[in-house]
């Protein structure tokens, strides 16, 4: 079963168009507005990470058959190297348009790289794992909220 389910995940990142990721970054650059060239890049290297995400869970999914890990490690390993990621890509530009809020559009790399650090960590300390995936809805979050402070790791410049 885990075989399969890696074996998925890696072969899903080519179905993705992970090739297209070229045309994003051109279009990034090319963008004129700040805002613009902060949200695609934000999408671009969202994507970048859940590819990753998808290739280490999948490999190691595939791994497990000989080593046999516990399904709890698994299904951490699936939601929060994989699921939560998607769900940081696509939650500050479909929640302010959903409950019908301006965007400050601040996009920044902190929420995927603290949910990385969090799906590294997992295995080691579930209790700080879970403080940067606390972190990283916060920064998330904080894509939307307006505020003249720039923050960390900004990709809108």
């Amino acid at each position: 079963m885990e075989a399969l389910l890696g074996a998925s995940m890696i072969v899903s990142v080519p179905a993705f168009r992970g090739g297209s990721l070229r045309r994003y970054y051109a279009k990034a650059k090319a963008s004129p507005s700040p805002a613009a060239r902060g949200g695609t890049l934000y999408f671009l290297y969202g994507h970048v990470f859940a590819f990753a995400a998808l290739l280490a869970v999948g490999i190691t999914l595939l791994v497990s058959v000989a080593i046999k890990l516990d399904l709890l490690v698994i299904i951490h390993a699936v939601t929060l190297g994989i699921i939560t990621m998607f769900v940081l890509i696509h939650v500050p530009t479909m929640l302010p348009v959903i409950m019908g809020w301006s965007s400050a559009r601040r996009y920044n790399l902190t929420p995927y790289v603290s949910q990385a650090t969090a799906a590294l960590l997992w295995p080691f300390n579930a209790h700080v794992s879970f403080f940067f995936v606390g972190l990283a809805f916060v920064f998330d979050a904080l894509i939307v909220k307006p505020s003249k402070k720039p923050l960390p790791l900004s990709l809108a410049k």
